[in-house]
């Protein structure tokens, strides 16, 4: 089956609304991930706002916001329409859950570091092999994929904004063009640049 994982942080959640707090207000008053009943239908609605956010968009553009926001008001819609009474319930998280969630959010946040296993372990005094064990019951997905996968992604989105490829590389940490080319090219299947060039191109032609 396929899993997908859309996790919005609160803070930002409330400079988007501050003008209006009680908009989706259940996301900062719920004590976990919602588990909502959808029918073949909602699925197939959902789906269709969420493909255009998984063929990597061009970021900070305006219609990268509007498929976001889409989506955004596709859940709304379900769960405050559909689930009025509080059909839904949420997911409680366990002690395991929330430091796996503590995990993520540190990754995230040292990105363009030379980020590695023994890192992530000596920061959170934890065993590699547990962490690792606990990492992946939880994403379903080994530490360094999560890494490699959230790195590519970040270089990508500096790419597409103008950056040059080496300007990326030294950004992102890797300690060489040549590791940089060959990371990103197995990741992706094109070169970085090729893929920087080719996004510049398309924001060229949308503004044209």
């Amino acid at each position: 089956y396929e899993r997908y994982i859309i996790s919005i942080n609160n803070a930002w959640l409330d400079s988007v609304f501050r003008a209006h707090p009680h908009l989706m207000e259940y996301a900062s008053q719920a004590n976990g991930p919602f588990i909502l009943p959808l029918s073949s239908e909602q699925q197939a609605q959902l789906i269709h706002y969420l493909q255009p956010l998984l063929e990597l968009p061009v970021p900070d553009s305006v219609m990268y916001y509007a498929d976001f926001f889409s989506l955004l008001a596709v859940l709304d819609s379900i769960i405050t329409r559909e689930h009025a009474h509080a059909k839904y319930h949420t997911l409680s998280i366990n002690r395991s859950q929330k430091t796996v969630n503590k995990i993520i959010r540190y990754i995230n946040e040292h990105l363009t570091d030379n980020i590695t296993l023994e890192d992530i372990a000596g920061h959170f005094y934890m065993n590699k092999d547990y962490l690792s064990r606990l990492f992946k019951a939880h994403t379903h997905s080994t530490i360094g994929h999560y890494i490699a996968l959230q790195k590519v992604t970040k270089a990508q989105s500096l790419l597409a904004s103008g950056l040059s490829v080496a300007a990326v590389q030294e950004k992102m940490g890797f300690s060489s063009y040549a590791y940089f080319f060959k990371f990103f090219k197995k990741m992706t299947g094109i070169s970085p640049s090729h893929y920087r060039h080719s996004q510049l191109e398309t924001t060229d032609t949308s503004m044209d």
